[in-house]
This record gives C-alpha cells, sequence and structure tokens, in this order.
C-alpha cells in the first residue's frame, strides 16, 4: 500500500509505524555521554509575549533543542512549568500562580494553563525546564510572559463557554434583533462612543453617499508615570488609535471582520514609553469597515448605521495601584480631512480639512461635540485571536506609461493587496489627485478594471498645496498592480508613489527552491496570492465588490499551514464558520456569512475539515473538542439529506473546472466520505472511542454506496473526467485492488488532455499530491512544466505574478476575457493550491503524526530537476529537505528537530549501496533500515542531521 496524502492513510501508516519504531529507536539510541536539552520559542497561544489574553486556560508551547547540535535521536522526556505573578518570584523558581512539577511527557504544545485563576490586566511571568531522553535536566529557559485582558467573567456564561458558541440572536430582514447582552460586558468599564451627525458626500464613480470619520478624543492628567499602561481597543467599524500625538501600533483596520451581531475582537497594546507626566491626550479615528461600509454586492450598513468607539486606558503603578481612562461621555468628537472611508469603494482626503494636533494637549476642540453613547449591537468582546492586519512589504514602479494625456498609468510589477502611498510637491490647493486601482491593463494601455464590477477602488486626495505632501489611506485597500492617476500638476517619478502591501502579519513557515525557474515562479505566484487573500479571514479575491471568506478557503489550508504560521488564523476563521451557521445543523457557504447562502459541498465541509488540519498539521485539539457538537452536526445534516449514503445536498461540482462533467452528487458524497473519515480521526483524538467507531462505520457505508454508484470494473470513476478519479483517490474510495487501476485511468484522462490541467476548485490541490501517491510524480512534473492553455505556466507566460480564478482569465494574446467580466479575479487561490505538494512531493515533507511528531520523509526527484532544497517550521522546529542529483547520484540532506522522529524514503536501486554521511546506512549511527518499497531504501532516523546518498534507477531518474 502506497503511504497517501490523505489523512486516513497517514493515521492507519502511524499505527503501523508506531510500535516497530519506538522498538527501534531503543536500540539505536541507547544510554550513553549525557547531552543536554534547552527551551526556545517560548509562546502562549502561539504567540509570543501576547497581550490582553481572554482565554481563561491559554495554551502555551517551546521548542526543545540540543545543546549539541551533531546529537541525533535526542528527544523531552518530562518537562516543568512555573508560571508566577512576578518576574522575582519566576526567578527564584517560585511558580506561585502554577507550578506543574515534574511532568513524564514528550509533548511541547498545546499545554492549557490550569493554575490559579487569573483577573482582568494579570501579567504572567512563566519558563520551562525539560528532562533530555537520557532523564538529565536542562536549566530553566529565558522567561516569557502573556497579560490577561478584559475578561468575561459572568460564570453563568464562563461555565457554559458561550463566548464560543453561536448562541447570539441572529440578524433577519436587515435589522437586529434585541439583545440581552450585560453579561457579554465582562470587566470593560469603557462605553460604546461615537458621532452621528457626520458629512456626507456623494461618490461620482459609484453614486453612493459615505459619511466622513469620526475623530475622538480625550485630555488627561497623570501626577506620575506608570509603571505599565496598556490601551484596548475595538470599534463598530475600523479604528486606528492614537496617544500624545502618535498612532498606536501599526496594525490596520481593527478589529477586522466578524459578524458584529455576535461578537468582536479587542487589541491591546503597551503604551508605557508613551506616556509622559501632566497633560495627556488619547484619541482614535474611526472608519466604517465592514460594520458601516460596503459588504460584497450587498451594498452599505449591513451590519448598522452608527460606528461606534469603546476603548480603555489601564494605568498600574509600582505599586500595584490602577487607573482606567475609558471611552465614556466625556470625550469629544469631530471630523477632519477623511470625507470617505470604503474598504471597496476607497478614501477621500481633503487635506485642506487637516487638524494638527488633534491627538495632542492644547488643541482646540471648540467645533468638535460630546460624543453619543451606546450602540445598537451589543455582541461579546473578546481578545483578538489572530495576527493583526499589517503593512509588510513596498515597490517601487517598475515603469509609468502615459496611455492618454494627463492621465499616468504606473506599474509596480507585482500584483498586490494594500495602497499606493503618494508623496508630490507643489500642488495648487485644492487639486485633486486621482487614483485607481487594477490588476492588468486594456489593449490600449489603460487600467483593466471591469472585472471590479461595483467596488470604485478609487482613492481621492485633495491637496492643500505648496510643499511636500504625503498620505495614503487610512481605512480601505485594494488588489493592484496598476494604479491609473489623473490631476498630477507634472508627470509622476518613480518616488511619486510607492505601492504598500498589506495583509495578516503571519510569520513564513516554509521556504522553497529548485532548479526550475517555472515550478520556482509558480511558488512565489501562489506564496503572493494567498498573502493577498490572507486579510483577517481567507478571502476570495482583493479587488472586486466580493472579498468574502468563501469556505472553499480549505482547499487552500494545507498550502497555507507549509508557507505561513496559521494556526491562530485558522483558529478566527473556524469562530466566524461557527457563528454563520445557518441552522442547527447547517454550516455557511461563507463565513462571516452576510447572504446567508445554504449549504453545499466543498464548502460547508470547512465544519469538519478546518478543525481536521488544526489537528494534523499542529496537534490542536481545543478547537474540535471545543466544537465537536457542531462537527456531528454537520455529520447529520449529510445524514439527513443522503440518499442510501449518497450525498444529495447542494453542490456546485468541481466549480471552474475545464471538465465539468463530474456529477454534482459524486463530489457531495465523496466530501461526506472525508468529513467521516476527518471526524473519526478527531473523536478517537478527543478520546471519544464509540464516536469513533461509528464515525468509520458510515465512512464504511458511504464507501460502499460510492462504489456501487461511481466506480466501474474497469477502473472508470464516475464521467472519467480528472475531478472524479483525485476525489476517489484521495479520499480512499477505492480498494486496494482498485487503486492501480483507478490510478491508471487519472494518468490516461490526463494524457488525453496532452497533460493539462482539466479540475477546478475543489479537487485541484489535490491532483498533484494524488498523482505523487500513486506513482505519478512524472505526470506532476509535466503538468507544472505546461506553458499552454490550460495550465499554471499559460499564466505565468502571460506575466502573471499571482493566481487567477479560471485557466482562461486571459487570452493569448494577453488581452484580458471579457466573456469573463463578471467574476474574473486576478488574484485568486484555489487553482493553485497544489502548491503544497512543492513541499510534500519535492521535498517529500510530510506528517505522519498529528503535529508532525513522526515526519515522512519521501522526496520525488523528476521533471528534469537537478536539485531542490526549503524546509518547514514545524511546532518542534525546522525540518529541512535538500536533495541534489547528478546522473544517476542521489544526494539527500535532512534536519528533523528534537522531540520528533522520521520515517526516510531514500530512492535508490538498492538499499546495500546507499551510504549516510559516508558510511553504510545499514550501519550509520541513529540510521535504522525497514525495508525497500516503491523504489526506495526505507529508515527510521531520530532528530538530528543527516546525509543519504544512493544510486536512482532509471526509472526515477
Amino acid at each position: 500500500m502506497n503511504i497517501n496524502s490523505n489523512g486516513k492513510f497517514r493515521f492507519i501508516r502511524m499505527l503501523q509505524y508506531q510500535h516497530s519504531l519506538c522498538l527501534a529507536l531503543l536500540v539505536l539510541f541507547p544510554v550513553s555521554t549525557p547531552a543536554a536539552l534547552y527551551s526556545t520559542h517560548l509562546m502562549c497561544e502561539a504567540m509570543s509575549d501576547p497581550l490582553g489574553l481572554t482565554e481563561h486556560g491559554p495554551r502555551l508551547s517551546w521548542q526543545d533543542a540540543a545543546a549539541n547540535a551533531n546529537e541525533r535521536g535526542q528527544y523531552q522526556s518530562a518537562y516543568q512549568i512555573q508560571v508566577a505573578s512576578s518576574l522575582q518570584r519566576l526567578s527564584k523558581g517560585q511558580g506561585d500562580l502554577w507550578d506543574t512539577g515534574k511532568v513524564a511527557t514528550n509533548r511541547t504544545s498545546q499545554i492549557a494553563y490550569a493554575g490559579t485563576a487569573l483577573s482582568t490586566g494579570q501579567t504572567c511571568y512563566w519558563h520551562v525546564r525539560v528532562w533530555d531522553r537520557r532523564r538529565h535536566r536542562s536549566a530553566w529557559s529565558a522567561p516569557a510572559f502573556w497579560t490577561m485582558g478584559l475578561l468575561i467573567t459572568n460564570q453563568t456564561v464562563a461555565a457554559a463557554n458561550l463566548q464560543h458558541n453561536s448562541v447570539l440572536p441572529a440578524k433577519g430582514g436587515g435589522t437586529v434583533a434585541p439583545l440581552i447582552t450585560n453579561a457579554w460586558v465582562g470587566d470593560w468599564a469603557g462605553r460604546w462612543i461615537g458621532r452621528d451627525d457626520a458629512p456626507a458626500i456623494t461618490n461620482q464613480y459609484d453614486g453612493k453617499i459615505y459619511h466622513a470619520a469620526t475623530y475622538l478624543r480625550k485630555d488627561f492628567n497623570l501626577s506620575q508615570l506608570p509603571a505599565r499602561a496598556t490601551l484596548y481597543v475595538t470599534a463598530l467599524g475600523v479604528v486606528e488609535p492614537h496617544l500624545n500625538g502618535a498612532r498606536v501600533g501599526n496594525d490596520y483596520l481593527v478589529p477586522g471582520w466578524t459578524d458584529y451581531h455576535k461578537r468582536v475582537y479587542c487589541r491591546a497594546y503597551d503604551v508605557t514609553t508613551n506616556l509622559h507626566v501632566g497633560a495627556n491626550t488619547i484619541g482614535a479615528i474611526l472608519g466604517d469597515g465592514w460594520f458601516r461600509g460596503n459588504i460584497s454586492i450587498l451594498g452599505q450598513n449591513f451590519y448598522g448605521t452608527r460606528t461606534r468607539l469603546r476603548a480603555e486606558l489601564h494605568l498600574q503603578s509600582a505599586a500595584g495601584a490602577s487607573q482606567i481612562i475609558a471611552s465614556d461621555d466625556s470625550w469629544t468628537a469631530g471630523f477632519g480631512p477623511i470625507q470617505q472611508s470604503d474598504i471597496q469603494s476607497g478614501e477621500q482626503y481633503d487635506a485642506r480639512l487637516q487638524m494638527t494636533g488633534w491627538d495632542r494637549h492644547g488643541f482646540s476642540s471648540a467645533s468638535w461635540a460630546p460624543v453619543t453613547t451606546g450602540a445598537k449591537v451589543s455582541p461579546v468582546i473578546t481578545a483578538a485571536p489572530a495576527e493583526p492586519v499589517q503593512a509588510e512589504q513596498t515597490f517601487t514602479p517598475v515603469s509609468i506609461t502615459q496611455p492618454k494625456p494627463g492621465l499616468y498609468v504606473i506599474n509596480f510589477g507585482q500584483n498586490i493587496a494594500g495602497w499606493a502611498q503618494l508623496t508630490v510637491s507643489n500642488q495648487p490647493a485644492g487639486s485633486k489627485i486621482v487614483m485607481r486601482f487594477g490588476e492588468w491593463l486594456n489593449p490600449d494601455g489603460t487600467v483593466y478594471r471591469a472585472n471590479l464590477r461595483s467596488a470604485a477602488a478609487t482613492d481621492t486626495y485633495i491637496c492643500k498645496g505648496g510643499g511636500v505632501e504625503t498620505w495614503q489611506p487610512h481605512f480601505t485597500y485594494h488588489g493592484f498592480q496598476y494604479l491609473e492617476v489623473r490631476g498630477l500638476a507634472q508627470a509622476p517619478a518613480t518616488n511619486t508613489f510607492t505601492a504598500v502591501a498589506v495583509h495578516s502579519a503571519l510569520p513564513e513557515a516554509g521556504s522553497f527552491q529548485c532548479s526550475n525557474d517555472l515550478i520556482n515562479h509558480f511558488y512565489t505566484n501562489m506564496l503572493w496570492t494567498m498573502r493577498n487573500n490572507f486579510f483577517n479571514l481567507p478571502t476570495d479575491c482583493p479587488q472586486r465588490d466580493e472579498r468574502m471568506g468563501w469556505c472553499d478557503g480549505i482547499e487552500n489550508m494545507r498550502s497555507g499551514m507549509f508557507a505561513f504560521q496559521m494556526q491562530n488564523f485558522y483558529s478566527k476563521w473556524y469562530q466566524d464558520d461557527v457563528d454563520g451557521k445557518l441552522d442547527a445543523t447547517t454550516f455557511p457557504q461563507m463565513a462571516p456569512s452576510p447572504h446567508g447562502f445554504g449549504f453545499v459541498s466543498g464548502w460547508a465541509d470547512s465544519g469538519v475539515f478546518i478543525p481536521y488540519y488544526l489537528y494534523e498539521i499542529y496537534g490542536n485539539t481545543r478547537i474540535a473538542g471545543r466544537f465537536y457538537a457542531d462537527m456531528q452536526s454537520h455529520l447529520k445534516h449529510y445524514a439527513d439529506t443522503a440518499v442510501n449514503y449518497i450525498g444529495q445536498s447542494g453542490s456546485y461540482g468541481d466549480w471552474l473546472a475545464t471538465d465539468a462533467s463530474t456529477p454534482t452528487n459524486l463530489v457531495s458524497t465523496a466530501f461526506y466520505a472525508g468529513c467521516a473519515s476527518h471526524l473519526a480521526d478527531l473523536a478517537q483524538a478527543l478520546g471519544k472511542t464509540n464516536d469513533a467507531a461509528a464515525y468509520r462505520t458510515l465512512f464504511t457505508n458511504i464507501f460502499n454506496a460510492f462504489q456501487k454508484a461511481y466506480v466501474s470494473a474497469d477502473g472508470t470513476v464516475g464521467s472519467g473526467s480528472q475531478s472524479g478519479y483525485v476525489l476517489a483517490l484521495h479520499f480512499n474510495l477505492v480498494t486496494a485492488a482498485q487503486r492501480p487501476l483507478v490510478a491508471a485511468r487519472l494518468a490516461a484522462a490526463i494524457r488525453a488532455r496532452n497533460g493539462h490541467v482539466s479540475t477546478g476548485m475543489v479537487t485541484t490541490h489535490w491532483l498533484l499530491p494524488v498523482l505523487g501517491s500513486v506513482g505519478g510524480s512524472d505526470l506532476a512534473y509535466q503538468m507544472l512544466e505546461k506553458t499552454d492553455y490550460p495550465s499554471w505556466g499559460y499564466w505565468i507566460h502571460l506575466g502573471a505574478t499571482t493566481m487567477w480564478e479560471h485557466w482562461n482569465s486571459v487570452n493569448a494574446d494577453g488581452s484580458p476575457n471579457t466573456n469573463l467580466v463578471t467574476m474574473n479575479s486576478f488574484d485568486h487561490s484555489n487553482l493553485g493550491a497544489c502548491f503544497e505538494w512543492l513541499y510534500s512531493g519535492i521535498l517529500g515533507i510530510e506528517p505522519l503524526q498529528p503535529g508532525f511528531q513522526q515526519i515522512l520523509i519521501r522526496p520525488q526527484p523528476g521533471g528534469g530537476l537537478t536539485w531542490a532544497r526549503g524546509y518547514y517550521d514545524s511546532i518542534h522546529g525546522r525540518i529541512l529537505s535538500r536533495w541534489r542529483r547528478v546522473g544517476d547520484k542521489f544526494d539527500l540532506e535532512l534536519t528533523i528537530p528534537v522531540n520528533a522522529t522520521a520515517i526516510v524514503f531514500v530512492p535508490s536501486r538498492d538499499a546495500t549501496g546507499v551510504t549516510e554521511s559516508g558510511r553504510s546506512a545499514a550501519r550509520a549511527k541513529g540510521v535504522k533500515f525497514l525495508r525497500r518499497q516503491d523504489n526506495s531504501a526505507v529508515y527510521a532516523i531520530g532528530s538530528g542531521t543527516y546525509r543519504f546518498q544512493s544510486t536512482l534507477l532509471e526509472s526515477v531518474k
């Protein structure tokens, strides 16, 4: 049986290897000279020293490293965590909040705090020490900390865990049901504040009325500096906090998009150094955001018409005394230069209305008015669980053209999500500089914007006149490579505009490079596509009047997780998914879910797939445990609507496949089976063994129904489409005897199209991994190397810097496909999501146990590649795979992190000729030969660095 990329096969293999590998390691690594471990990368809730948490039992993690970098097979045998209320106590080894004592386990992550109950604003300092495989103890790690935020302390709420489940009344008919929300306030002293008489403008590009952003401020005095100052801020809308003349933090569009009727997130900032003795001023600018701005094609004011700020500045003295400066009716509000701030339409800024010093003491606010307090929605407020949106990279123009008099087009060379920063000088006062954004060019050299639909995507800057003026928007973003500008007094130079790429500030997790430039280009294109669409949630596109969290985003999850650290990002999105449930059993097609679209297979299956991937990649069972009943409800919906285990409940089929012949019920049934299999694994991980057995039985019943309905004796699946074969193979809906037949049929279907892709959005991401799992990596390479339609190389050949929504988004002559104008994004992830195979196939890095506790290293050389190198930063540390091929000689270098083991497939003519670090692999330290399989010698190894060398068979050269 081949090791498959599918989760079920990985877990079966895990069980087969586990017993033999444990025995092997005891033989490989006998007790000898002590070698200490040390702990590093201490994280709380997968963040470094986070502020303002509202999880009552935050999870701690770290990575172990060997003091001797050359040692192999090192692992942790026990740990001890201490959590203290002060650094002084921690330094003395006094864990007055929590001391685990010595815990015999190799776990280094997902360890929930279980000490003394924590309170609002509390700082917790912690460190960890570990015992290595020889039972020798390390020194204490360097200290880390976290702080608690404004907690929900109502005991009824806390006991029921309602802050996570979707229990608040939903919207209906554009109105909001009355809410019982005092219980949700928790420890908040601040009130919702705003001002409702903002001046309005009519936008000439979309004809809609927009209101000016609200500026809010409050002066206060300090007799002494605090030892610590923390600002908590949230909004109904989006907010930019200020303190003493400076913007607070580097985050944009805070607090991000949620269903404002149900929950909103708060961000916390350490502002201790921003304060001074005497007069101080706290302020904020409040924009429309998703709350009052345009949502998809639904227009404005979907969640409400009155934007609001809620903020608290907590000041703590060295003696422990506290003071709170809270948003209340003592604040004042006014309006300034931001006349319009809409995410889709853009921003209009009149620099003549700038209010110098509005956020500093001494500002004359005679025209300002007392704030209005209260809000018409009252969601639960908890700490933001995921990384904020930040400006991450800038681009200067690669070309500037003038296709028409007075009209300039700037090409930044990369399709991004973000905005353009403007720098001009000596512009006449009142002159308008109009910036319009797009992803492609029309044949006449102007910017192609028809695919934006109703999104105006236009920023307007009205000059104050004289001197240098520099500006960038506050509360909008665009998807663009090209900028079209009018109104400049002189032709733009290369420093007139700078493109600013903005997206969720996700730490990078991986790296890939190989000897084929086309494949490298594919890699960078997909990286940028994901970046541009990781915008507080996984959007479908960043440019048009959509930008929704469509739940077919699960097709991009494993690709995203190899590229970025996404545990918190997807955990946040899953909360949106649960909040968007349409009824007790039905997950939505998008999250958040303003459209309320009904159940569709491949989309609503996010209800099970998100917790499953979080478990598979990060060992995270909290989401599965917290929302287990919701996952069960998803399977109940399938059961209630299926006919003899054949899925009936809605399907778009394999959306946008060039071969649209795949039966929609085949797609639905395959996803039904996948959900049953994944939930069985999750139930087992949660200790729900009876449920696990029941869901495995359900999978068997679906398997039998799928076999009867769609699998022929000759191996044909359904209509014979690539999509059908991929689904059947990935979800293990064929027998072991059928598997080679079905694989051959898939290969034939690909060759019948001359090696071109015909899959769509819900199967393309599995195409290359499935080929690799059935010995078809040669075909995978051929498909990656195609440059004619339909292929990824066709896009790259035409100049794409991101992935497209359609295989034919652009015609062969480079002109945009006008037949697709109503739905044609040039920044769409799904058809490029087989990106994951660059890691799992070419580099050969895959998890065999959840969280990469055990790793599969199975590189698949081919396609004329002479080398490939890269890494993945797992929760245990860096997994490195680097190989080179010269003639029939193969050289493979590996690094396995401490506390993990690996099964390594070394492509080779035979096992006897394989060496490791210059000696026979069979006699190498820390290497255990297991068997020969699939033209490879298979070994078990522990942590450390290894170099295998072999001679290849002709068939794998």
